[in-house]
């Protein structure tokens, strides 16, 4: 993604009235924003989310396993370039694939306003916990 575009998601605006989702899906996007664009969309959704209302992100979530995991070639993904606080496939390219440290997401989740109401690891490490690829962050607007 262009550098351009990269500093326009930083500044995105879901087309949705305040307060009117009740449930919201991003599969596949968080895995491709970079820190300041995931806080403004993890903004945007507790802006549009009414009380109770929940989105199910998913991303890809680093933690001390899934280090060692790819350092030992066990993952389908490695992320070898760390870049503003996540780590990227491709350093020319970062929003070609980005990486979170889950500690750092559910940090973001919280400055939202967001309550984070689970996560479930994916298949491209080596113990999933549900059926899917990228793992998978449910949170809601209490």
């Amino acid at each position: 993604m262009p550098r351009r575009l990269a500093r326009r998601s930083t500044e995105a605006r879901f087309p949705c009235e305040d307060r009117s989702i009740t449930l919201a899906f991003a599969t596949s996007v968080y895995t491709h924003l970079m820190p300041g664009a995931m806080r403004r969309y993890l903004e945007e959704t507790r802006r549009v989310l009414a009380p109770g209302g929940r989105a199910v992100i998913t991303a890809f979530l680093l933690d001390e396993d899934v280090e060692r995991w790819m350092g030992e070639s066990k993952t389908v993904l490695k992320f070898p370039h760390a870049l503003d606080g996540v780590k990227v496939l491709d350093a020319r390219w970062p929003e070609n694939g980005v990486a979170i440290d889950r500690d750092k997401l559910k940090t973001m989740i919280a400055e939202a306003g967001l309550t984070l109401r689970g996560m479930h690891a994916g298949h491209w490490r080596p113990e999933a916990s549900y059926a899917g690829g990228q793992d998978l962050v449910v949170v809601s607007r209490d």
